[in-house]
This record gives structure tokens, sequence and C-alpha cells, in this order.
């Protein structure tokens, strides 16, 4: 059986970032909603200022930092929009929780794609705790239920985030409780193996499976 937190790990984001006891929705980690830039180069200053705010202080992975600089870089230099390095910045800046880059990026004509790529971006999306990109990517048909890597659903990558508002959200969309990953583990177990324990149990009182309360 892997450790819920190895799990958490393998699902877009190291759980140290967003760990245990971490505040519920769109915590100190992401970014505000700021006014979306106005072109490439205003765009790689504002994720340079920002990667240069938050240096050293461990609250975002490395990573996807780097992707996300990377990325607009080479946007910036004339990489196409709808290519390998658009997809990666539309990626990243869900992850992140950078709606202004992500809007930007949709302005400039990046595609957020359909089927297995839309419920991926989905799922950053949640580990990025930024409602509003979720909520603009279910409305563009993200499947709610969709498993990532270890068969890993939103809801659960929200509950081992110990993100209340976000778990919300998605029931309110239908998101099911009752979902197993590949160990058989559900959202609820998530949380609870998380240190997240008044989270898990708000979670087995949505289940509906027999047992769901053992």
């Amino acid at each position: 059986r892997m450790k819920l937190m190895n799990i958490c790990c393998v699902a877009l984001f190291p759980l140290a970032a967003w760990g245990a006891g971490a505040p519920s929705g769109n915590a100190v980690q992401a970014a505000p909603n700021a006014v979306k830039p106005a072109t490439y180069e205003k765009a790689c200053q504002i994720v340079e200022e920002w990667i240069d705010q938050i240096a050293g202080k461990g609250e975002l992975p490395s990573n996807k930092l780097s992707n996300l600089q990377q990325a607009l870089k080479a946007l910036s230099q004339g990489a196409d929009i709808h290519g390998r390095e658009g997809r990666r910045t539309l990626m990243a800046s869900a992850a992140l929780g950078r709606k202004d880059i992500f809007d930007f990026l949709l302005g400039r004509g990046a595609v957020p794609g359909k089927g297995e790529k839309l419920n991926a971006l989905f799922r950053e999306a949640v580990c990025g705790k930024n409602a509003a990109i979720a909520e603009w990517l279910f409305k563009q048909g993200a499947d709610v239920n969709s498993a990532g890597r270890m068969g890993s659903t939103p809801l659960m990558l929200a509950a081992c985030r110990n993100d209340r508002d976000m778990v919300d959200l998605l029931l309110g969309w239908k998101a099911d409780p009752d979902a197993v990953n590949e160990q058989g583990e559900t959202a609820a177990d998530y949380a609870l193996g998380s240190g997240c324990r008044e989270l898990g149990q708000y979670l087995k009182s949505n289940m509906n499976r027999k047992g769901a309360d053992q």
C-alpha cells in the first residue's frame, strides 16, 4: 500500500508545499488574481519579480516556477503559443495559481485542449488552489472526476492539501467522494493521511458507500 504522502507527491506538487494543516482556499502561496499583462515582456517581468519575492521561502515547487519562467521567455522570443511552450506555460500558470498569466495566455491564443489534456490542466488548477481557473476549465468541459497518476482525482488532490474551499467547489460540481485510487483510497483517506482530520471527517460525511464510516 503506497503511503498517502507519496501519492500526493506524484500528483503534481510535493505535499510539503501545501502541507497538512495549511489554510484552506487560496493560501499565501497562491498569487493574487492580478490584472493580466499586456505583452510577453511584461508577463516575464511580473513572473521574475514574483519569483524574487518568494525565493528561498519554499512555498512553491521550483520546477513549476522554472517551467513558467522558461516557457514564457521562449514565447517572448517567438515560440509557437500553440506548441509545446504554450502548453507548458499554460500548465505551469494553472499549477501555480497565476490567473493573470493564465488569462494572458488564453488571450494570446493558447488552447487548453480537450479530453485528457483539459482534465490534466484542471487537476493542475486544483493543485494550484485557484478556484477561478478551475471553474473556467470546468465550464470548458473538464471532468471533475478525472483520474491522474495513481488514480488521484481532483477531489483527492484538494483533500490532501487541506483545501476546504476547493473541496466544496468540487463537491458542488458532483465530484464523487466515494471514488478510489489505484490503492483503494478515497479523498477522505487522502485528507486523514495528510493530517487533515476535520476535512477527512467532512469528506466521510459526504460518502455513500457501505462502510464509509468505518
